[in-house]
């Protein structure tokens, strides 16, 4: 049975998967804020719904391609780059669902506990566990092996559950969901787009490197 890695290590692993790919990242995060401010600006169009519209059509997509090329890079897979683009456009779709889908709750959890302060701190911290327990969903979905299309999506709630309801796995969930809702929070809201833009590949790339050790913690003890 293996230990668990210290997160100091973990946290040079993420550094080193964006360092190998850094140039794809960067692209990708450019793109991504244009889209954002394109939306943002766009006539007839709230800024609650372009961040919505953003984070599931321009920052879902970024983490997708984290995922893709970070677990590839992670275990030194000699993987073509054609064949990592092409599991991206098979699965991409899993993980716009998911990003829509839980966007949609934490904004209809808000709208639907009313005005009261106490009332919108409850909602939204139950919101958060369940993002928390759904943490590594939409890394499995572009990670995982050999699944069929039309279990993608139970699959990979199934498997972030089974990872997020062990010590481990909920400490490292914790930490890739509430860190950057925190920072997003204490920003001004006019650095929010460059901040959502500068936390989307680093937190991208720790989440698939804390799924990753949680797989291999999993399968050594059911050795």
């Amino acid at each position: 049975m293996i230990e668990p890695a210290p997160i100091g290590a973990l946290l040079q692993r993420a550094g080193r998967l964006i360092v190998r790919r850094w140039p794809l990242y960067a692209i990708g995060t450019l793109v991504a804020v244009a889209i954002q401010l394109g939306l943002l600006f766009a006539p007839g169009l709230s800024a609650d719904v372009a961040g919505v519209v953003g984070e599931v059509f321009a920052y879902a997509p970024l983490t997708a391609i984290v995922f893709a090329f970070g677990a590839a890079d992670y275990v030194a897979e000699a993987v073509e780059p054609a064949a990592i683009w092409g599991r991206i456009a098979e699965r991409i779709w899993a993980v716009v669902v998911l990003d829509a889908a839980l966007n949609l709750l934490f904004i209809g959890i808000a709208l639907g506990v009313g005005a009261s302060p106490l009332a919108q701190v409850v909602g939204e911290t139950g919101v958060l566990i369940l993002i928390t327990l759904l943490a590594f969903a939409e890394t499995h979905a572009i990670v995982a092996r050999d699944e069929k299309p039309a279990r993608l999506l139970a699959d990979s709630l199934l498997a972030s559950v089974r990872i997020t309801t062990t010590r481990i796995g909920y400490g490292r969930a914790v930490a890739v969901v509430l860190l950057p809702y925190l920072i997003l929070l204490l920003v001004p809201r006019s650095w929010s787009v460059a901040a959502a833009a500068l936390l989307t590949v680093p937190f991208a790339a720790l989440t698939v490197v804390f799924y990753l050790d949680s797989l291999a913690l999993a399968g050594s003890r059911t050795k």
